[in-house]
């Protein structure tokens, strides 16, 4: 697939996402407002206008936006790694770990994955400090 076809398919996933017309993923985007700004909308020239401000898609990357409490436009859209998408989303639980906001799995990994994320995010729910949490032995 040519970046190009990559790019075409994550606006029209947006798009169709946003819509609202399909009862899987309208809780999630449009009955939350989660919508598409009009300039990439456009039926006629919001694939171009898309292409303009995103540039094409590159390998390995995934259309993500930034704040996930708002919209599909310009200043809110990037391209991402799976990783990083994973990392930015509403499920996730989040601590300040070495100074610095991040997930429970992104401060596992900063800690040399002595725990996983999971377990980590686990012990953060039941009132552990974001460094014990993630610096502490499954056995210990």
């Amino acid at each position: 697939m040519t970046p190009i076809e990559r790019t075409k398919m994550a606006w029209e996933s947006m798009r169709y996402r946003c819509a609202g017309r399909d009862a899987r993923t309208k809780k999630y985007y449009a009955a939350r407002g989660i919508s598409v700004c009009a300039a990439w909308d456009d039926e006629v020239n919001g694939f171009d206008n898309f292409l303009r401000d995103m540039g094409p898609c590159p390998p390995q990357r995934e259309l993500d936006r930034r704040n996930n409490n708002h919209g599909y436009s310009a200043w809110n859209c990037r391209w991402t790694t799976r990783k990083v998408q994973n990392r930015n989303t509403r499920k996730n639980r989040y601590v300040v770990y070495l100074g610095r906001r991040m997930a429970c799995s992104e401060a596992a990994e900063a800690a040399g994955w002595i725990v996983s994320g999971q377990l980590a995010a686990v012990r953060v729910a039941r009132g552990w400090d974001a460094r014990e949490a993630v610096e502490t032995p499954p056995w210990g």
